[in-house]
Parts: structure tokens; C-alpha cells; sequence
């Protein structure tokens, strides 16, 4: 019930002293970031409202993890404006904090970056070390280049972009020098309506 789940939120806010404003700020990010995966009503929307989400994602985890967690953000300001399929970046973000960092010794590192030019869109998520498939880490990584294949998050964002661009959406997972990688280019142009499958919407 996403109503209960709000009012308690609100309420709890409610409750937190203004002089405690990091407790403050990390209900509102929940709020914010809570409220987004929740909406079902639209496929597509633009960077900038992802990539808020992203920021309100990353404040929580960097009040989790402290200084074990290195974060940093570099998005053209030109690429704010481009359209891309709703939840395309946040998962990837999310993956590269659990595998990353959460999940390792000492401090790590999450880079964003967001290039455009008159055609494209790319986006690229590079985290500390290299995902491998030993006893005992997560489920859905390849043996043969230790890299994550079929993660739910990695598999919804691969899925979903293939549904609304076909061939002309580009995903790539890499792994060089101690660093993980997972990008993906899209076209700069909006998918017209009618021709985003209903599956699309569904993994939204």
C-alpha cells in the first residue's frame, strides 16, 4: 500500500528533530526515491529526472556506507533534456554500490557519467573491482569473464532498452584494470509513442 508507506514516511519525518537535518534528509530521499519506482504511468522520461533520483539514491548510501563510499557525477548539461526509458541508470547505480562497495573491503568508488552529442546519448556506471562468480557472491554472473550477465537489474534496464530502441540501443559490460563498467548509447530522438511494446511499460 504505497499510501501507508508515504503516510509513515511523512510521519517519521515528522518526528525527527531539525537539529538531526541527515535524518531528515534521508526520509525525504526514501520518499523520493520510493515514489519513483513505484510509478507504472509513463516509460519514458527525461535525464534529469533520473538522474535525481540517482542523487537522492546516492545520499542515502553515501549516509550508510561514510567515507567507505566514493561518489561522483558528470552529466552534460546539454544531455539533462534527452528523453531515455524510465529507470534505465538508477538500477545500474544501484548495482555498482551493492558490488562494488556494500560488498567489499575498504573504500570504493561509484563514477556516473552522461555524454550527448547530435545523435546519442550515452551513459556509462564504473565501479570498483571486477564482479566474479565465486562461492558466495551474488546470482547471475558469467564464470567465463566474471562479469554480472543476468542480474535482474542489469537484465529489466538491458530488456527494456532493447524493447524501446531494437538494434539501435547499444549495452556493453567491461572489465579492465581493477574497474567494472556497464554503458549503454542510445539515440538522442524520442521513441514515438505507439511503438513502445507494452512489455516495455511492464518492466518500468
Amino acid at each position: 500500500n504505497p499510501h501507508f508507506l508515504f503516510n509513515s514516511l511523512n510521519t517519521l519525518y515528522g518526528t525527527i528533530d531539525r537539529g538531526n537535518p541527515e535524518a531528515r534528509r534521508l526520509v525525504l530521499n526514501l520518499a523520493d526515491v520510493y515514489r519513483y519506482l513505484l510509478r507504472s504511468e509513463r516509460t519514458l522520461v527525461e535525464v534529469e529526472e533520473e538522474l535525481r533520483i540517482v542523487r537522492a539514491y546516492l545520499e542515502i548510501e553515501e549516509l550508510r556506507l561514510g567515507p567507505k563510499l566514493q561518489t561522483k557525477v558528470d552529466a552534460d548539461p546539454q544531455a539533462l533534456r534527452v528523453t531515455i526509458p524510465l529507470l534505465s541508470i538508477q538500477p545500474l547505480v544501484e548495482n555498482a554500490v551493492k558490488h562494488g562497495v556494500a560488498s567489499r573491503m575498504g573504500a570504493g568508488f561509484v563514477h556516473l557519467k552522461i555524454k550527448v552529442d547530435d545523435e546519442t546519448v550515452s551513459v556509462e556506471v564504473s565501479n570498483s573491482g571486477v564482479w566474479d562468480s565465486s562461492p558466495g557472491r551474488s546470482p547471475g554472473l558469467s564464470s567465463e569473464c566474471d562479469l554480472p550477465t543476468s542480474g535482474i537489474g542489469l537484465t529489466n534496464v538491458r530488456r527494456r532498452l532493447e524493447l524501446c530502441y531494437g538494434p539501435k540501443a547499444r549495452f556493453d559490460i567491461r572489465a579492465e584494470d581493477g574497474v567494472t563498467t556497464v554503458a549503454f548509447v542510445l539515440p538522442t530522438k524520442p521513441v514515438p509513442p505507439g511503438l513502445v511494446s507494452n512489455e516495455a511499460v511492464a518492466l518500468s
